[in-house]
């Protein structure tokens, strides 16, 4: 255990030397941190295609666009609740179950598409408004599983990679990020780690008095 404790140790110790020469760049240069958020979500993406290179077509862009959305979410809102590994771990998983429960819908006639749609979307947004584990490029990826035609056998093993890339950019976050540490890694996985999300109000801006009022 103690072990464990010393490379959890040191692993922050090195995340806080490459965030702090990070951040020092980014200072200097404001499009680095562009340059890097845009290569990260880039990489996924790319990386989850060239591995399903033989299993998808045109139509797989769809579900691309929404890796890359996460991962670029991941990495620029790190801290967000929505992007925490266990919404976007259940949010995936919810994607996964939705389109498995709809699947034998494929088979029947084409104009019953948009009554599809609405029933992997609505379940979609209900099962994780009620886990509390919403992450809204998850439920776009529900439609692309399966809307388009994909063996039972490559939807899990897309599911299973874009989880494992997903989580392989929170790790990266936590290399870059000040905030994040190492320690803290295991929290991810917590309803409640991230507490409550933050409520913005507008308060109205109290009235000049006019000319009228002030004779």
């Amino acid at each position: 255990m103690s072990g464990l404790v010393h490379i959890i140790e040191n692993l922050d110790r090195v995340s806080d030397s490459i965030a702090t020469e990070i951040d020092s760049v980014e200072k200097r240069n404001p499009w680095f941190g562009g340059i890097i958020n845009g290569l990260v979500a880039g990489g996924a993406v790319g990386f989850v295609a060239w591995a399903t290179r033989h299993a998808h077509h045109e139509s797989a862009i769809l579900l691309f666009g929404c890796l890359g959305s996460s991962s670029a979410a991941i990495v620029m809102a790190p801290l967000a609740r929505v992007n925490s590994l266990r919404s976007v771990s259940i949010a995936y998983l919810i994607a996964c179950a939705v389109s498995l429960a709809y699947y034998p819908l494929r088979e029947f006639h084409q104009s019953l598409l948009p009554l599809h749609c609405f029933l992997i979307v609505t379940t979609a947004v209900v099962l994780a408004r009620l886990l509390d584990a919403m992450h809204p490029s998850a439920v776009g990826a529900a439609l692309a599983f399966v809307i388009y035609q994909r063996s039972l056998g490559t939807l899990v093993i897309l599911f299973l990679m874009i989880e494992c890339v997903l989580i392989l950019i929170k790790v990266f976050a936590y290399l870059i990020m000040k905030d994040l540490h190492f320690r803290d890694f295991a929290k991810e996985f917590r309803r409640e780690y991230y507490g409550k999300e933050i409520l913005v109000s507008i308060a109205q801006a109290p009235a000049e008095p006019t000319k009228d009022s002030s004779s």
